[in-house]
């Protein structure tokens, strides 16, 4: 039998390590199903307070739970920077979008925040996308606008695979991410960010955006969106999900962007400004205006 190609050896090894960070990720929830929740759900919501906002999250099968109480519970914050700068993020904000919504936390938390101005999330995993109606439903957010598809450079249909009973399945639409290699085919609607906001003109809008690989192809099919509104964005990375050779930051940079990670500093959020061109070799959080808002300059690094 011939030995693998080195072209093959990236991909497989991409796989590889994709697999043993998804069976670490089951063995945790797994773990916390079983610390925190006996048969791993209630019936009960899980009522948390964060950046001044009471809100509830349904956790009522096992996975979900776990994922609530892994990253709420105990007084936790998810996201804590980006959860502490979204108040300030959202004083003169008219839109909000919340791009790979998930189970809702940052969609409720921004309907709280921003009771005049609209909220609107995607989700294209239909188990994810029911239970954000859910946490939606049960924070009393009924003018959010949920919808349920892909974002993507075009508009038609598009498949991806989806890992059976996770709350964090991290499903990409990118043909090859190591996690498209595993789980059952699913197909979804396929839009772009212009396409979705065509009838809409904001004059401030916050967008975060966590798309597992396909940053790429989001910020592709928003040519409009980021010429003519320069959204503040939110991006999240992760070197696993990329596809070889990726820089959606380039798009940015292209267009007048300025990109600063986004960490959680011992008395809070810092902004660093970011290298272009460097490699993240860990999940990164990271935050890109044309102009970095007044009221976050204190917070830059």
């Amino acid at each position: 039998m011939d030995a693998p190609s080195d072209t093959a050896r990236p991909g497989l090894l991409h796989a590889l390590g994709y697999l043993l960070y998804r069976l670490l990720v089951g063995c945790f929830v797994w773990l916390h199903q079983i610390r925190y929740f006996g048969q791993g759900r209630s019936s009960s919501p899980a009522r948390i307070e964060v950046a001044g906002v009471a809100l509830q999250f349904a956790r009522e099968d096992a996975s979900t739970s776990a994922w609530v109480q892994h990253r709420l519970g105990a007084g936790r914050s998810h996201e804590p920077a980006l959860t502490a700068l979204l108040p300030l993020l959202l004083r003169e904000a008219e839109l909000f979008l919340d791009l790979g919504a998930h189970l809702g936390y940052f969609t409720c938390l921004a309907a709280r925040l921003l009771p005049r101005g609209a909220v609107l999330a995607v989700e294209m995993d239909a188990q994810l996308a029911a239970g954000l109606r859910k946490n939606l439903l049960l924070n009393g957010l009924d003018t959010v606008e949920v919808h349920e598809v892909a974002l993507g450079a075009s508009t038609g249909r598009v498949k991806y695979r989806r890992l059976a009973g996770s709350a964090n399945p991290c499903s990409s639409i990118v043909p090859l991410a190591p996690q498209n290699r595993f789980g059952r085919v699913v197909e979804v609607p396929l839009t772009t960010l212009d396409a979705l906001l065509a009838t809409r003109a904001p004059r401030a809008m916050v967008c975060k955006l966590d798309v597992e690989g396909a940053e790429s192809l989001v910020l592709a099919g928003a040519e409009t969106v980021l010429r003519v509104w320069k959204p503040v964005l939110v991006v999240e990375l992760h070197p696993l999900f990329a596809p070889p050779g990726d820089d959606p930051l380039a798009l940015l940079t292209a267009k007048g962007y300025e990109v600063f990670k986004l960490e959680q500093g011992s008395r809070g959020p810092l902004l660093f400004p970011w290298q272009m061109g460097k490699a993240y070799k860990n999940r990164t959080l990271l935050l890109a205006c044309t102009e970095l808002p007044p009221v976050l300059r204190s917070f830059r690094v």
